[in-house]
């Protein structure tokens, strides 16, 4: 059994997935497995796999995903992985070289945390590998914010920093997860301010950038159905399950990696998903209090 398995799920990721396997590639530690799941497109992305990882000398599986949306193919990268540690990422990622020993060293650091996650450094163009290793620290900060982003995000800041503290009310099972990702009494997911930039106890915050222990999640299946598709709160989701379990969850900053943005879905089809996820949790935390 390899130490580590790192779960990508991709769809028509061929524009993408080249920079995640070199970065896979180059990783400081070697012991692990690349595990993606393709759900087939006709753009060749499984080819792709297989000629990279070759070249590179990638232990990898591929997962042919035929029916279902993203949170099947979540599921078949959790049963079909051997690792100890279960480390998830996408298609778009690309990863510091240290990003798989230092999940794992949080991991037995913090004996009693299930879930690890960190942030990530969106990268508003399209970069390779290396430039994103040299550059991208500086590429972000020397970028010139035109004034209607500055003003977003200071509205992002204030909204999550003071008026988030006290609309969004964590539901009283994380209520020590106030400063992080939470779940509110109104079964929603929000976030404190630490998750800026402080180490603190939080839900998985993004799906491009967290790890779990397999003992915390290889019982939990993520809902399938057909309206649910991109399944925002997935990443929460699994976190909840984790918690309900008597684990911990955190979230480190200095774990951090690199996106490359594309293009997304529409706003109505994310809210529309959002609340089929919220009533989803809702469902597990009340199992959980019936108990």
């Amino acid at each position: 059994m390899v130490i580590a398995s790192v779960i990508v799920p991709t769809y028509k990721g061929s524009l993408f997935i080249t920079n995640l396997l070199e970065s896979l590639g180059w990783q400081s530690f070697d012991d692990f497995e690349a595990v993606i799941v393709v759900k087939p497109s006709g753009d060749g992305t499984e080819d792709i796999v297989r000629k990279k990882c070759r070249v590179l000398g990638l232990p990898y599986k591929i997962l042919f995903q035929h029916e279902g949306y993203l949170t099947h193919a979540l599921n078949m990268g959790i049963r079909n992985s051997n690792g100890d540690i279960l480390l998830f990422t996408d298609d778009d990622a690309i990863l510091p070289k240290d990003w798989v020993i230092n999940n794992i060293k949080r991991h037995v650091r913090f004996q009693s945390c299930g879930a690890i996650s960190g942030g990530r450094v969106e990268l508003t163009k399209y970069r390779s590998v290396r430039s994103a290793y040299f550059a991208v620290p500086f590429f972000k900060s020397r970028r010139r914010l035109r004034t209607g982003e500055l003003a977003s995000r200071m509205m992002r800041s204030l909204r999550w920093g003071i008026i988030g503290s006290l609309i969004d009310k964590p539901h009283p099972i994380f209520s020590d997860y106030r400063l992080g990702v939470f779940i509110t009494r109104r079964f929603r997911v929000a976030k404190g301010p630490n998750i800026f930039g402080k180490i603190c106890l939080s839900l998985p915050y993004f799906g491009t950038n967290m790890s779990f222990k397999r003992e915390a999640i290889e019982n939990v299946l993520l809902p399938e159905h057909p309206m649910i598709r991109i399944a925002p709160y997935w990443e929460q989701y699994l976190g909840v399950s984790v918690v309900l379990q008597g684990w911990e969850a955190l979230y480190d900053p200095e774990i951090t990696v690199y996106h490359v943005e594309r293009e997304g879905v529409s706003a109505f089809t994310n809210e529309v998903e959002r609340r089929m996820m919220s009533l989803k949790l809702e469902e597990l935390i009340n199992q959980y209090n019936r108990r």
